[in-house]
């Protein structure tokens, strides 16, 4: 099989995976960095993002504790809420949401997630089916 190509994203994020798809509301397998934000991922409530991750992305910045305020960290919120592995990274599945009254804080996976009380917009995280 042939290594994936290096293009820079639609959205000026660095990929390394297979190019981006915009179909359906969905964009698949876009690989990122740790530091990648729910609003930097374009689109509207509904539409899903499936990323992939790399490992050890349990520092950057995380709201809530599922869902999280779209300015938390994408990979830190996958790895909070369990759905990748922190030594590993991995293919995760966010969903843009609305908005997120009295986000909880919380510790998971390696992670520590803080308290807002209100964020206009918001994601969840989930494994990819």
């Amino acid at each position: 099989e042939d290594q994936p190509q290096v293009a820079a994203a639609p959205f000026g994020i660095r990929s390394a995976s297979a190019p981006v798809e915009e179909d359906n509301k969905v964009v698949r397998n876009q690989a990122v960095d740790c530091s990648l934000r729910g609003d930097e991922l374009p689109g509207n409530v509904g539409t899903r993002h499936t990323i992939r991750c790399p490992s050890g992305c349990n520092t950057e910045r995380v709201w809530g504790s599922g869902p999280y305020t779209d300015d938390s960290s994408g990979c830190a919120a996958a790895i909070h809420a369990g759905a990748i592995p922190l030594n590993e990274g991995g293919l995760v599945r966010g969903v843009k949401e609305g908005p997120l009254k009295n986000a909880k804080a919380s510790a998971a996976h390696g992670v520590e997630s803080q308290a807002w009380r209100y964020w206009p917009r918001s994601f969840r995280v989930e494994k990819p089916r």
